[in-house]
C-alpha cells in the first residue's frame, strides 16, 4: 500500500481487524512504487489512481479521495501565499518521484483536468516524508486531503490554491484473480469497503 496512506489510514484499520481476529497474521509492505501482486505473491494491494494493467487481477473500488495543496504557516510567512499556478514558479515544492523523474501534480485549470509540473525543489520518494517536509516548512506539497487532516486541524498546515482542486481520485483494493477468493482476503476487503467512509 502507498506509504503515507498505508501508515495513516489503512494500517490502523488492519490493526483493528487483527485485534478482532487474533489468528490473522499481517505481513504489510509500504511502498510508493507499483508492484505486481502475482509476481510478488501478495494477497491484497491498495492502489491510488487509474488502474492501467489489470489482467489477472480483480479490483474493487474502496473510496474516492480529494487532493489538496498545503504548506506550513511558517513557509507561507516567508514566501507568501500563491494565488495562481504561475505564482508557483517563485515557490519551493515537495514532489514525489518515480524512476528518477519528478511526478507532476493533478490540477483543474480552465475547467479541465491537467498535469502540472511544479518546481521540483525537493524530490522525495516516500509519501510520509513528503508530508513531514511540508510540516517542517520546506515547501508546498500535494497529497490526498485525508493525509493532511490532522496537520490541518492542528494548524501545522494550511491549504492553498483550492480553486485548482482536481477531481477526486479512486482508491482500489486489488488482488490476483483466483478461482476461490481466500476468506481472510474477502473479509479484509469487505471491512475496508465498510470503513472507507472514515477516509473522506
Amino acid at each position: 500500500m502507498p506509504v503515507a496512506f498505508g501508515r495513516r489510514v489503512v494500517a490502523p484499520l488492519l490493526f483493528e481487524i487483527a485485534n478482532k481476529y487474533p489468528a490473522l497474521q499481517l505481513n504489510m509492505t509500504f511502498s510508493d512504487h507499483l508492484v505486481d501482486p502475482i509476481e510478488e505473491g501478495i494477497d491484497l494491494l491498495v492502489r491510488y489512481g487509474e488502474l492501467k494493467d489489470t489482467s489477472g487481477l480483480v479490483a474493487r473500488l474502496l473510496t474516492r479521495q480529494h487532493w489538496a495543496i498545503c504548506a506550513a504557516p511558517s513557509y507561507l510567512a516567508r514566501f507568501g501565499v500563491p494565488e495562481t499556478l504561475e505564482d508557483l514558479r517563485n515557490h519551493h515544492c515537495v514532489v514525489g518521484h518515480r524512476r528518477g523523474q519528478p511526478l507532476s501534480w493533478r490540477v483543474r485549470q480552465g475547467g479541465e483536468l491537467v498535469r502540472y509540473s511544479p518546481p521540483s525543489t525537493h524530490q522525495i520518494g516516500d509519501g510520509e516524508a513528503m508530508i513531514l517536509a511540508a510540516v517542517a516548512g520546506v515547501g508546498l506539497c500535494q497529497m490526498p486531503r485525508c493525509l493532511f487532516r490532522d496537520d490541518l486541524e492542528a494548524g501545522r498546515l494550511v491549504e492553498v490554491l483550492g480553486e485548482y482542486e482536481p477531481d477526486a481520485v479512486d482508491v482500489h483494493a486489488v488482488w490476483p484473480k483466483v478461482s476461490h477468493l481466500r476468506p481472510k482476503v474477502r473479509y479484509v476487503v469487505d471491512e475496508l469497503v465498510r470503513l472507507s467512509e472514515q477516509w473522506q
